[in-house]
């Protein structure tokens, strides 16, 4: 007997408006298999992955045709828990990518989501995960301000340290 494979990508196609940015995509990967997506710039590697964890339920003015099987069950089934989901298909995206919150709610919203920590420990917290990122300098003073606002590679935004690539995580 075959074993599932962890990602089964079936006639997938995505559109953002009435464009279409994804073709017919058909893809099987088994388990264990280190994969790469290989491309130019805009050709879609980070629309595909975004649709495996559904970031695209954000995003107004988008559909799909198709389906997207993890582990044998679509990602689009009728009450699928996205934050489950998303807790179980993370990504790593080579610029920022905030909700649109304030910088603040933007780093707490991973320790609130999952209980890590007390409410009153949540200020000791992004702190020091914003220390870590090397941003607190930057954005100390503008916590409450959008996340949205805030450029990657600017001296006065949220900046991206280093040099990472869009990647994704199966748990």
């Amino acid at each position: 007997m075959t074993p599932t494979p962890v990602l089964d990508t079936r006639g997938y196609s995505f559109w953002y408006g009435a464009t279409q940015a994804l073709h017919d995509v058909t893809c099987l990967i088994p388990r264990r298999a280190v994969t790469a997506l290989i491309g130019p710039s805009g050709c879609g590697k980070t629309t595909f992955l975004r649709s495996i964890n559904r970031l695209h339920d954000l995003t107004p003015g988008t559909r799909h045709t198709g389906d997207i099987l993890l582990e044998g069950v679509s990602v689009f089934a009728p009450g699928t828990d996205t934050v489950g989901l998303r807790r179980r298909v993370g990504m790593v995206f080579q610029r920022p990518n905030p909700f649109p919150k304030p910088v603040y709610d933007n780093v707490a919203y991973g320790p609130r989501l999952n209980a890590l920590c007390a409410s009153r420990e949540l200020p000791d917290r992004v702190e020091r995960a914003l220390r870590q990122a090397a941003l607190w300098d930057e954005v100390r003073d503008r916590l409450r301000e959008p996340g949205t606002a805030c450029r990657a590679g600017s001296s006065s935004g949220c900046a991206s340290r280093g040099r990472s690539r869009t990647s994704l995580t199966c748990s």
